[in-house]
């Protein structure tokens, strides 16, 4: 076979030569978008014939989608028109060109019988090429080995490369410059930026990067590149060749991309051209701001149901990192979503890696919020004083949160409590804002502390949990004391509210007392193999709460998680070690994503299928929905509502005579 190759190699630089290009390419542009497609457009002088021809162009995308192809003369635009297209991509290939001599004779080199070392030239017949060729040689069947084959002619209709045929009439001059445009698929970007945080946690540089993949199966020579950041809605997204190896092109430094508005997407032009060789990944600088304003916060989210019997709950303390997209801050030009890696210096001058995240597509002006990960210094407990129900559907809740600081210097820290049902602020020790319908914000600066001196905050709020009416929000005034504040519709509540999911695992595997027992009670959620659940993963944001479900033996909802880190690659995909190892998963192109979460609270008692399945309200959820598989589900806002106030309220009899009643 190797002798086959190097006659392919040979005939593959003959047959192009006899049909080049043709024409000098004047422009070439590639525009690429976040999907995975880019639109290719090239402005070529050709000849052409006078009247009626055919016109082959030579030179496109493998993954073109031929479709979508667009051809107008600029020379003469009302005197040239194209008649029909066609799509030649029956290339040249050894599978191919075996393919095109079944039922022909030709010369195979054999090993010889007689000789092992020797091989011996024979005319044969090539009866079949499915698995392997097979040989009609001087009257027998013969299959087995063979050196390599001679053929006497190249096979009609296989092209070196993929070509567009074309039946044009022309009334103008034989030679014209050609407009060509079309999608093809095989080409992505994405960008990644850099944050330097200086010591003082108040100045950072940002440099941003554009990371180009291209899988077209061809190489762009001198080629404008632009970039199109947002969401373009596409009816079916073209297939794209099989990956083959890749190559990872040196970074290249140069002045930052020019942005516009482009209808409601944002356009990013690089000032020079690029050349991009296929089956290569190639970086571009995106922008660079030296010096910026930066603003370091710690955020510790409460979103749990009230229950009595809790005791001590501890929470997180999340590290933000904040700056504005503004242009007096260095920055001011719409900002391609994106992961942000930020690096800190230590005393010794070491650069380190301290956390990064992912932002969405983030316009002129508006803040970026970046999640680095949980303080060590500073922490957070709470407990409930008091719990009084006060009527069918409410109760009365007195909370106490501590505050305690471990370094040497006071600390701001922002105290959001997420609340359920319609609910009214009846006290509090500590000035609040009322964010929206769900939402109360504590912000208190705590002094160095030790354990017997630490800041303690309380707040009495009385819930409403009957979700068959209208309910409003009320709280007191931002000032402490019992003023009332004007009613929020539940109408108005803001993107602040969470999202609410359902997570399947099985016990056996990991259980709930796991996750009790990882540390910080926090772990990774890896595993999901299946495309649905994975996408519904990657709609998954910092702050959302998932009932934590077991599956298979006595199925039951157990607790609940919130997530702490959204969608990012699942490394036990590539790792053959892993009982979730899939091939076609790599670091380069992961196919499949994981969250983080943390444990919020453990149930008392657990909440079974069966009995949920008993409760009308319930009925829509994708849970009790008849052949549900999904290990990650949407939960709405009132089914999750639900499900808590039972975890709150249900006893161990309760549900044993529920389930009884059921039976």
């Amino acid at each position: 076979m190797k002798l086959l190759n190097l006659i392919l190699l040979f005939v593959l630089l003959v047959f192009s030569a006899q049909l080049s290009w043709g024409g000098t390419t004047k422009s070439l542009t590639v525009t690429v978008y976040n999907h995975g497609q880019a639109l290719i457009n090239e402005v070529r002088e050709l000849e052409l014939p006078t009247g009626t021809g055919t016109v082959e162009f030579s030179g496109v995308a493998e993954t073109i989608a031929a479709s979508t192809l667009q051809v107008r003369s600029r020379t003469a635009p009302e005197d040239f028109a194209v008649l029909d297209m066609n799509y030649e991509y029956d290339l040249i290939s050894v599978q191919n060109l075996l393919d095109r001599y079944v039922g022909r004779s030709l010369q195979v080199v054999l090993p010889d019988p007689h000789d092992r070392k020797a091989t011996i030239l024979r005319e044969a017949t090539l009866l079949a090429n499915n698995d392997r060729p097979i040989f009609q040689v001087e009257g027998q069947i013969y299959v087995g080995d063979y050196d390599s084959v001679y053929l006497a002619e190249m096979p009609e209709g296989l092209r070196p490369r993929p070509t567009l045929v074309w039946l044009v009439n022309n009334l103008g001059p034989v030679r014209q410059d050609i407009d060509v445009s079309y999608l093809a698929g095989g080409m992505s970007w994405r960008a990644d930026y850099v944050l330097k945080v200086d010591r003082d946690n108040d100045r950072a540089s940002l440099s941003g990067w554009v990371t180009l993949d291209n899988q077209s199966g061809m190489a762009f020579a001198d080629a404008a590149l632009k970039l199109v950041a947002g969401d373009v809605h596409v009816v079916r997204p073209e297939p794209t060749r099989i990956r083959r190896d890749m190559v990872m092109a040196a970074p290249m430094v140069a002045e930052q991309m020019q942005q516009e508005d482009f209808f409601e997407y944002h356009l990013y032009s690089l000032p020079r051209p690029v050349h991009m060789a296929n089956r290569q990944t190639k970086q571009v600088s995106l922008l660079q701001a030296p010096d910026m304003l930066l603003e370091k916060k710690l955020v510790s989210r409460y979103s749990g149901y009230p229950g009595p019997g809790q005791g001590t709950i501890k929470q997180g303390v999340d590290v933000f990192l904040i700056f504005k997209n503004a242009e007096d801050n260095g920055l001011g030009m719409p900002l391609p979503k994106g992961i942000v890696r930020a690096y800190q210096e230590s005393r010794d001058g070491s650069t380190l890696f301290i956390g990064e995240d992912r932002i969405d597509h983030t316009p002129r002006d508006a803040d970026v919020e970046l999640k680095m990960g949980q303080a060590f210094d500073v922490n957070v407990e709470r407990r409930m004083l008091s719990h009084e129900q006060i009527g069918k559907n409410m109760a009365r809740y007195t909370w106490e949160i501590r505050v305690r600081n471990s370094k040497n210097e006071p600390q701001r820290v922002i105290l959001e409590e997420y609340v359920h049902g319609d609910w009214r602020l009846t006290q509090s020790s500590h000035p609040h804002e009322t964010v929206d319908a769900r939402l109360i914000r504590f912000q208190v600066v705590v002094p160095p502390s030790s354990e017997q001196d630490q800041l303690v905050l309380t707040y009495t709020v009385e819930h409403d949990f009957d979700s068959t009416k209208p309910g409003f929000v009320s709280g007191i005034s931002h000032s402490g004391g019992n003023l009332s504040e004007p009613p929020i519709p539940i109408a108005a509540w803001s993107q602040t509210m969470p999202n609410y999911w359902l997570l399947k695992s099985e016990p056996t595997c990991f259980a709930i007392d796991d996750l009790a027992a990882a540390p910080n009670q926090t772990t990774y959620w890896d595993g999901v193999r299946n495309y649905q659940a994975r996408n519904l993963m990657r709609d998954m944001r910092t702050g959302d709460q998932a009932l934590y479900y077991h599956s298979q033996v006595n199925p039951s909802v157990v607790g609940l998680v919130e997530i702490v880190r959204e969608a990012y690659p699942d490394h036990t995909a590539w790792d053959p070690q892993s009982d979730h190892f899939d091939p076609r998963s790599t670091p380069e192109k992961p196919a499949w994503d994981m969250v983080d979460i943390r444990l919020m609270q453990k149930f008392a008692h657990p909440l079974p299928l069966p009995m949920l399945r008993t409760i009308t309200a319930l009925t829509g959820m994708e849970l009790l929905r008849k052949g549900s598989r999904l290990s990650v589900q949407p939960v709405t806002a009132d089914q999750f509502a639900i499900i808590l106030e039972l975890a709150a309220n249900q006893s161990s009899s309760s549900i044993s005579q529920e389930l009884h009643a059921t039976q």
